[in-house]
């Protein structure tokens, strides 16, 4: 009792943070017609299992995003919704990496956008995925738990304006967590939705994560979701949301409270009439070991006279070197791609992607003060394709005439296959015979359609010419003769 009294002081006591605007963590608003569906599970290093989402055969999917966290640096692991398998590394990172993680150095969020090929089926998710990597000896190093969200538009149901935001950690897990939000435009006859995302919460009540917003406690998380094996599974409010309403998945109830393994909250009473709102997320018991809070996602009916509803493409890609353009949605007074040095120019709707990696980008979208438009902020994922380029080549010369020259090329960067051209001639395989001495263009292209291009030159092995010197050149029987050898490229010989 007395951590919880405890951690109610700090609820009090927490520090308001000076107006961000937009803050660093907010990685999508997305206004749209439609609903929203989240549901996920933990891992423990045995993520095998289902859990449920919102779903029928009438609904036409909109977005797909996947979250998860990670302790440590692993290497890239595989995750399976359904028939669909992903990757984890670290390109899918979003926000910083935290670096005070008891026993395993960093966290991170990473997320995936699984939009152009996520397997929904009729609402039921099957999870395959081992994120444990021991390799560099580190006790939780991996890759944990999964959190999916959906946002989709019903093909015969009324589709009413919702808000989506969700908002990943960048402040250290080890501390309590204050995070300062813009103010929601909600329609006050509406459900505003809040959904936390929590992972590696007991039942122990020194293992229990408290949630306040403005100065109010909203409840006290603890326990494992019914969806999930084993005490320690951690909390994710399952909710859908749409038509202005909160709806519970699972175990999770929309009420104005969490508590327990009920991670969804109407939170309508909590907010204030001030341009920013607090939220305050932190273990009972200070350090608490792993108790990690990866996201929190807050769901609204807006209240914008002047909406600006659209859509933008979320995912781009490119080969690296090069570069190609960013599209926003049309028709806001201001824009702000972030991070802004990555852009030709971080203020307009269109500009091009300099990014020589591949990485999350964003664009804040904004009215002026008078503008009467909800903003949003859309992510996009940027993957810039590695050049095939052959970490070496293996040329043989030519005889003449021979012609035995060969040219290989071992070890190719890029996306295979491959298509390898040598003066005009294409083949899929990496190794070309039977060459003549001569320069020859040589491209490979591969499965991104990334090119990388170069002049080969088959040298000619010059031919053998056998010359010797008797000496002496004659005489009579028995006679002994030494040969003097002048011959050239021979390097080795046979006497008959």
């Amino acid at each position: 009792m007395n951590s919880r009294v405890y951690i109610w002081n700090f609820l009090f006591l927490f520090v308001v943070y000076p107006n961000c605007g937009i803050c660093q963590n907010l990685f999508l608003e997305d206004c749209f017609e439609g609903g929203v569906t989240v549901a996920g599970r933990t891992s423990l290093g045995i993520l095998d299992g289902i859990f449920t989402v919102n779903w029928d055969e009438d609904k036409v999917l909109r977005s797909a995003h996947l979250l998860t966290y990670r302790y440590g640096r692993p290497s890239p692991k595989f995750i399976i919704l359904n028939s669909s398998e992903y990757q984890w590394n670290p390109s899918s990172q979003f926000g910083n990496e935290l670096p005070d993680q008891i026993f395993v150095e960093h966290f991170a969020v990473n997320i995936l956008d699984i939009t152009e090929n996520v397997d929904i089926g009729i609402g039921t998710i099957n999870v395959k995925m081992d994120g444990y990597d021991p390799a560099l000896g580190i006790p939780n190093q991996g890759w944990w738990s999964a959190c999916l969200v959906l946002t989709y538009v019903n093909n015969d149901a009324p589709n009413e304006s919702t808000c989506l935001r969700i908002y990943t950690a960048d402040q250290s897990q080890m501390i309590e967590q204050n995070y300062e939000i813009q103010s929601i435009p909600f329609q006050v006859s509406t459900d505003v939705g809040f959904s936390i995302y929590s992972d590696r919460v007991g039942w122990n009540s020194d293992d229990d994560s408290v949630i306040g917003i403005n100065q109010n406690l909203v409840g006290i998380i603890g326990g494992a979701d019914a969806t999930n094996p084993g005490f320690i599974g951690g909390v994710r409010g399952h909710f859908y949301y749409e038509n202005g309403e909160l709806f519970g998945l699972d175990d999770d109830v929309p009420n104005n409270t969490v508590g327990g393994s009920d991670g969804i909250a109407v939170i309508n009473e909590y907010l204030t009439d001030t341009p920013t709102q607090n939220i305050f997320i932190s273990a009972v018991e200070l350090p608490a070991g792993y108790n990690p809070h990866p996201a929190f996602f807050i769901t609204y009916t807006p209240d914008c006279p002047d909406m600006v509803l659209g859509d933008m493409p979320r995912q781009l890609s490119y080969c690296a070197g090069g570069s190609a353009q960013l599209q926003a949605i049309e028709g806001y007074d201001r824009y702000h791609w972030m991070p802004g040095h990555l852009v030709s120019d971080s203020t307009i709707a269109n500009p091009l992607c300099l990014a020589d990696s591949s990485m999350w980008l964003r664009v804040h979208m904004y009215n002026d003060a008078d503008g009467g438009a909800c903003s949003q902020t859309i992510p996009v994922f940027v993957t810039v394709h590695d050049l095939p380029r052959p970490e070496q080549l293996n040329i043989l010369p030519s005889t003449c005439p021979g012609n035995s020259g060969r040219l290989q090329a071992l070890n190719i960067a890029g996306t295979a296959p491959y298509w390898h051209i040598l003066n005009a001639q294409g083949q899929s395989a990496a190794t070309f015979n039977n060459m003549a001495p001569g320069a020859y263009p040589y491209s490979i292209t591969s499965a991104a359609g990334c090119v990388w291009d170069t002049i080969v030159t088959i040298p000619l092995l010059p031919p053998h010419e056998a010359a010797f010197t008797p000496i002496p050149p004659g005489g009579y029987s028995p006679l002994d003769i030494v040969f003097r050898n002048n011959s050239t490229n021979a390097s080795g010989y046979q006497w008959l």
